[in-house]
């Protein structure tokens, strides 16, 4: 699977009650291997796989004989014969088949059914409030790869446990507040695992480039707001986007557009899922 990164990446989905099928006429079709999905924003390729959500997302349309679901500036698409498109509720066992959870402000029982299912995930990409983090228990959150935490101050407990994810490998910060010295440590705890970092709105109380080192270590950097300098940009040999997290407050505009796709295939030879 392969992860080209591109504009709205973590404005991830609202959702669900109930589970959602392929149409009738792909239910009986002839059973053909799980089909590869896409997780999209305009023309860049996120992840391919499907979604899990807590409530039922909106079908927007049929398009070139696939089946799109709408989920804020997320795009869902598979094959319309496909076996294996499912929503997942928090009563809900995932179907076989289904290689990526996609979560959004899931309860604790929700996520402990999505990581304890015999599904091995591709990828996880989960989106939660620093307290509904540390509220989940440890073997609910195994299966992380990508972890968004939104509207919270950095505390001591929440960078523990977000080290102690082994498959860790991209953190978004939203709306946060890093206190000083910690951004560092940040990607220490995680070396070796982590590749991806974005500071969207999240501000610093100590000078950032101090990290310069750890950071270094990233394949990829993206910022919005985050009142660090162009002059500690310039210290850093790896792909730096100021706008990876735009899903907060709607698409960018056409300029930023433009600049994010003069940067995707320098992303997509840097990020790579193994």
């Amino acid at each position: 699977m392969r992860i080209c990164l591109a504009s709205a990446l973590f404005h991830i989905l609202a959702g669900c009650s109930s589970q959602t099928t392929a149409p009738a006429s792909s239910q009986t079709a002839t059973p053909k291997p799980p089909a590869e999905y896409e997780i999209s924003y305009g023309d860049g390729l996120l992840a391919t796989g499907i979604v899990v959500e807590d409530d039922v997302s909106e079908i927007e349309e049929y398009t070139s004989g696939k089946l799109t679901f709408l989920t804020s500036t997320f795009h869902v698409t598979g094959p319309r014969n496909a076996q294996n498109i499912a929503y997942v509720t928090s009563h809900e066992t995932p179907s076989p088949g289904i290689d990526v959870a996609l979560i959004e402000q899931s309860t604790p029982r929700a996520a402990a059914v999505v990581f304890n299912s015999p599904v091995i995930y591709k990828l996880a990409i989960v989106d939660w409030t620093a307290e509904r983090f540390k509220e989940m228990p440890a073997d609910a959150c195994q299966g992380v790869r990508f972890l968004k935490l939104k509207n919270c101050e950095l505390d001591e407990s929440t960078l523990q446990k977000s080290a102690t994810l082994p498959r860790l490998e991209g953190l978004w910060l939203t709306l946060c507040k890093v206190p000083g010295g910690k951004l560092g440590p940040i990607v220490k705890g995680l070396q070796n695992r982590l590749t991806i970092l974005s500071l969207f709105h999240s501000g610093f109380e100590d000078d950032a480039s101090a990290s310069v080192n750890e950071l270094q270590k990233l394949q990829v950097l993206g910022v919005s707001e985050s009142g660090i300098t162009d002059r500690f940009f310039e210290r850093l040999q790896i792909p730096v986007l100021k706008y990876l997290e735009v899903g907060y407050g709607g698409p960018p505009s056409p300029s930023v557009e433009r600049e994010l796709r003069r940067r995707i295939p320098t992303i997509e030879e840097v990020a790579h899922a193994q």
